[in-house]
């Protein structure tokens, strides 16, 4: 299972880089401030813009935008407000049948007890454990990238994957 922690936080790095490189690239193209005052001392928090926020929020979800959503879970899974973000995440999957929505749903899950999703995997019940999984394979079925390395993981490498469906239908059976 060490292998495992490991592997997980690898995935959370890769995913924060990813964020990074697309907030660079909105850095890139933003543009910088005419005078000097104009200039912010400290960086500024989007999260304390509530109304920007909620507006982002509202934009991903009535349209389904993914380049809207991403950068709004970026803000709140760097900020470590996953938390406050499962909502949006879990809306986006099932409405729009985001591969990323779906995979933040799994690890907002993951790290909802302990901050560390090897330990709450553990420890989930198995109705939890089946709706994270679900969410994870699902992830997987749709875009392959976010979910390869923790599915490899969790199932091993030369462990046939099984289908979401099946984790759905364990999590409706029980």
């Amino acid at each position: 299972m060490h292998y495992y922690m490991m592997s997980m936080i690898k995935s959370k790095v890769v995913f924060l880089l990813l964020i990074s490189l697309v907030a660079c690239e909105m850095r890139k193209n933003a543009t910088p401030p005419k005078k000097e005052e104009e200039m912010v001392a400290f960086p500024y928090n989007p999260l304390s813009d509530k109304k920007l926020m909620y507006s982002l929020m509202d934009t991903a979800l009535s349209t389904g935008n993914v380049q809207v959503y991403s950068r709004v879970a970026g803000y709140y899974i760097l900020a470590g407000h996953e938390q406050d973000f499962f909502y949006c995440a879990f809306a986006m999957a099932n409405k729009y049948h985001c591969a990323l929505a779906y995979y933040h749903v799994f690890l907002i899950l993951c790290v909802a007890e302990s901050g560390y999703p090897d330990l709450t995997f553990k420890k989930m019940d198995k109705k939890s454990k089946d709706f994270a999984l679900y969410n994870l394979l699902k992830s997987y079925e749709l875009d392959p990238e976010f979910a390869k390395s923790t599915i490899k993981d969790i199932f091993g490498k030369n462990t046939p994957i099984p289908k979401s469906s099946t984790y759905l239908q364990k999590y409706a059976a029980d």
